[in-house]
């Protein structure tokens, strides 16, 4: 972080107020230019152009100096918060024992990059007539970092949602908007912005119907955390569509393939951010069909994909999924337990949503057992967590 950036950005408003002032003393010169000219007792054509002009010229001037002064304040008011952070850092990187103070270097860190943010943001909504929606995807924080992140969208979220995160403080938001929440958990034992720095693996759990009520994100998160303690990497619970709230409504396709496409710009944005660490995308039940549209339309970012429970991808031939992790050509993986009711909506030839992922005509790779348990069980059963720890490894 550049340390002199308040002091920079003070410096920058002081500047631009003295520019307004100079544009408020050549607006004011028209001015009197206008009143000596009208004053003179001059009448004519000529005369009538001249004051006219001189009067357009003083009014194009008026808006630029009240934007240049606006400006130059908001770079004032948000450099002086900015000054203090750096001061603060520049204290913290003094001490000897620097990884003891780890953590509070960090969050002052993301609080300095949360102030340049809603400055430039402010600075925008100065200088445009029309902005355009609000941040609210991965990719429009580009270059900050993930506790830069999440401070930003605990300022601006839900209630429910901040309550949620008070409740989870191993969890980080990276999404957050209506009926939407993208948040990741980092393993067991390890600080959350730390295992965020730069992880081994990163698992993004795909969640299926229901996922979009809130009242069910603290399960989400709850799943993520037994995924993250079994693959030893952060894990994404990505609740970020509008899902079908029954199973009744699963029938449908068209949220699936709405969501495909969110969930496959999240994955690019995902993979750009950590270009080196492994990708897992699990879809679970309809979460699953949800992963399947985004690799059959578009490609999936990822190494591996694993189709969990699933009623069906929309596609008969896991030859037809696009999975391409970072370094290459990624891998399908199905598993279906015993007991689950989900094989009643599917066959190996056709179903609900296409052919049985698990099925041996799908050519998706199989589990390395057979899994008993329900619907419900996958996320609690230890050889299901075990095999999703080894694929997050690359010893799958």
């Amino acid at each position: 972080m550049n340390q002199e950036l308040g002091q920079a950005m003070r410096a920058g408003g002081a500047m631009l107020a003295a520019t307004a002032a100079g544009v408020d003393a050549r607006r004011a010169e028209r001015l009197r230019g206008i009143e000596a000219i009208a004053s003179s007792g001059a009448r004519g054509g000529a005369v009538t152009v001249a004051l006219g002009n001189l009067g357009a010229y003083a009014d194009q001037l008026a808006q630029p100096s009240e934007t240049l002064r606006a400006v130059a304040q908001t770079l004032s008011q948000y450099g002086l918060l900015r000054q203090r952070v750096d001061d603060l850092l520049r204290l913290a990187r003094q001490f000897h024992s620097k990884e003891a103070l780890r953590g509070p270097v960090l969050i002052l860190t993301a609080i300095g990059q949360v102030i340049d943010f809603m400055c430039a943001r402010e600075i925008d909504a100065l200088c445009t007539p029309a902005l355009g929606d609000p941040p609210a995807r991965l990719e429009d924080f580009e270059g900050m970092t993930t506790a830069a992140i999440h401070q930003l969208h605990m300022l601006t979220a839900a209630p429910e949602v901040v309550a949620l995160m008070e409740r989870n403080p191993d969890a980080r938001i990276l999404e957050a908007s209506e009926g939407r929440l993208v948040a990741v958990v980092a393993p067991p034992g390890v600080e959350a912005d730390s295992a965020l720095t730069r992880p081994a693996s990163v698992t993004t759990f795909v969640n299926g119907v229901g996922s979009s009520d809130p009242a069910g994100w603290n399960g989400s998160l709850e799943r993520a955390r037994t995924m993250a303690a079994a693959t030893g990497g952060p894990v994404v619970a990505w609740m970020g569509y509008n899902a079908p709230p029954t199973l009744a409504h699963g029938v449908a396709s068209g949220p699936a393939a709405a969501a495909g496409k969110e969930l496959g710009r999240f994955q690019r944005s995902l993979t750009r951010r950590y270009p080196s660490a492994r990708h897992v995308v699990v879809g679970y039940s309809y979460g699953s069909l949800v992963a399947g549209k985004a690799a059959s339309r578009g490609g999936l970012r990822a190494d591996e994909l694993v189709l969990v429970g699933s009623p069906g991808v929309g596609v008969d031939n896991a030859s037809e999924l696009d999975v391409r992790g970072p370094g290459g050509p990624g891998r399908v993986h199905a598993v279906t337990a015993l007991d689950d009711p989900i094989a009643l909506t599917t066959s190996t030839v056709d179903g609900l949503h296409g052919a049985d992922p698990a099925g041996l005509g799908f050519k998706a790779k199989p589990w390395p057992t057979r899994l008993r348990g329900d619907h419900g069980s996958y996320f609690t059963n230890p050889e299901f967590l075990s095999h999703l720890g080894d694929l997050a490894r690359g010893r799958g």
